[in-house]
């Protein structure tokens, strides 16, 4: 994004492809392990949402949608402010939070991918969220 124009270390196509197969991947994984009456932590959904962000972010210069990037302006910033305050603390919170099946949630246990989420880690989650909401205002006003 502050390189010149003309040169681009990642090709706008090659970057939209790699994140939505990885995007696509996480969807598949998700719906496998649904299918198979298991849960997952509902961390995925927020990593298949920040994947499918950045496959948007790489063909926002060429189909970019303005409600689209201001949307995702501010789904960034809320999930900044949920990592500063801890709201996703799942230690905080002393339970697991789950998705899928509604039968077999109070059943099985799944790993967590974060189990403590401690300040240094929840800092630079926010920081990170922060960024990408720059990055899709920044890349919206060169539009």
């Amino acid at each position: 994004m502050y390189l010149p124009r003309m040169f681009k270390p990642i090709p706008n196509v090659s970057g939209a492809i790699v994140f939505s197969l990885i995007t696509t991947s996480i969807l598949i994984w998700l719906l496998r392990t649904w299918s198979h009456g298991s849960v997952a932590n509902a961390l995925w959904l927020l990593l298949l949402f920040d994947m499918a962000s950045m496959a948007y972010m790489f063909v926002l210069p060429s189909i970019g949608l303005s409600w689209l990037s201001y949307s995702l302006i501010l789904y960034f910033l809320l999930e900044s402010a949920g990592w500063a305050i801890g709201s996703s603390d799942e230690a905080k919170q002393h339970k697991r939070v789950v998705i899928g099946p509604a039968s077999v949630q109070a059943k099985k246990q799944t790993t967590s991918l974060a189990s403590q989420t401690g300040a240094g880690i929840r800092f630079s989650l926010s920081a990170m969220a922060l960024g990408m909401a720059y990055m899709f205002l920044a890349m919206q006003i060169q539009r």
